[in-house]
């Protein structure tokens, strides 16, 4: 069964999985959504369905030997906004993914087997200015809140229709 990853939680974690329960691709699939997290993880009755919940921390290393990332069809980190440098935390997540991932493929061409496809992976940078280093990590997507605030701002200031695209 295919399975979308979630590693951390935030205050926007419950949105984040009420989207992907909505998302053609995701409800198709029929996908398990997989959180991964040392914090309490907290979802109303609704969105539990297909939800299962792993207390590891994604930071700490072995946390994903558990985890089958290599069926994943997507792997989603979140930013941990009350840690004191939340983008080092995510990075450090993103490092223990790949390394993860890396460590599959290696295993399955040891043993005569093509790798797994890998996952897309996409992370939530709080500051845009670290996103290279999340880019040199080899996540696929960097996703800057308030960077997405300011060009919908901008855009719906030159062009009103745009804002309609956004929400």
């Amino acid at each position: 069964r295919p399975k979308v990853v979630i590693c951390s939680w935030s205050s926007q974690g419950a949105e984040i999985v009420r989207r992907l329960r909505e998302a053609e691709a995701v409800t198709r699939e029929n996908c398990e959504i997989v959180i991964i997290s040392d914090r309490p993880v907290q979802l109303e009755a609704s969105l539990l369905s297909g939800v299962v919940v792993k207390p590891l921390a994604p930071y700490a290393a072995g946390a994903f030997d558990h985890i089958d990332l290599a069926g994943a069809r997507a792997v989603c980190i979140l930013a941990d906004r009350d840690r004191e440098y939340p983008d080092n935390h995510t990075l450090l997540v993103a490092m223990r993914v790949q390394a993860a991932l890396r460590r599959k493929a290696e295993q399955a061409v040891a043993a005569g087997r093509a790798p797994p496809d890998r996952p897309s992976i996409s992370a939530e940078v709080v500051d845009p200015r670290q996103a290279r280093h999340f880019r040199d990590a080899n996540v696929d997507e960097v996703v800057c809140a308030k960077e997405m605030l300011y060009r919908a701002f901008a855009q719906a200031t030159v062009n009103p229709a745009t804002l309609s695209i956004f929400q």
